[in-house]
């Protein structure tokens, strides 16, 4: 299975010390794992790289979310 083209672009944006980038197929701005990690907390809105595996989003709406990706070795 190939990845997303956000994978990529989130990789690079987080070694450049980036909170935001812009998914290449929607054109939406997406926080980073290291914004995440700077706000230090799950803000309950299901974010794609949420570090903390969305311990704020409701119980019946974080078994539908995917699984958030985060970098290896964080979080």
């Amino acid at each position: 299975m190939s990845e997303p083209a956000w994978a990529e672009v989130h990789r690079r944006t987080v070694a450049a010390g980036g909170e935001r980038y812009v998914d290449p197929a929607t054109g939406y701005v997406v926080f980073t794992e290291l914004f995440h990690l700077r706000r230090n907390r799950c803000c309950g809105s299901g974010c794609r790289h949420c570090p903390y595996e969305h311990a704020a989003v409701a119980a019946e709406i974080r078994g539908s979310l995917p699984a958030p990706t985060v970098l290896a070795g964080r979080g």
